[in-house]
């Protein structure tokens, strides 16, 4: 959870010019809901997020305390009347059958990523 990928700059500009904009049209009554799995330090979700969709983030449990950090600098740096996503934070060990069904159950997603 602590290593920027640099993978997560262009995803996100890749996101944003050329999946995104179809898909907010196709969901114009409604913020696109995302999902990043194996969310680390959360660069490309919080970017989507702030692009306005909403998304939830996961990771490994020894992941978290960094990634809810993040979420926290992210929504105190936000801008009052952007139309920012909201963002969530929850552990995904894939392990634990427990954390698969709360995961679904943020859902449905339009994108995961």
């Amino acid at each position: 959870g602590g290593v920027v990928w640099e993978t997560s700059f262009f995803l996100v500009r890749y996101l944003e010019r050329h999946i995104l904009p179809g898909m907010q049209t196709a969901c114009i009554r409604r913020k696109l809901r995302a999902v990043e799995l194996g969310s680390g330090c959360g660069l490309l979700g919080l970017a989507l997020a702030r692009l306005g969709c909403d998304i939830v983030l996961t990771d490994q449990p020894s992941a978290l305390a960094n990634l809810r950090t993040n979420a926290r600098t992210f929504e105190a740096s936000s801008v009052s009347g952007k139309s920012n996503g909201s963002v969530q934070v929850m552990p995904l060990d894939w392990a634990k059958k427990e954390d698969i069904i709360a995961a679904r159950k943020k859902g449905p997603f339009d994108l995961v990523v």
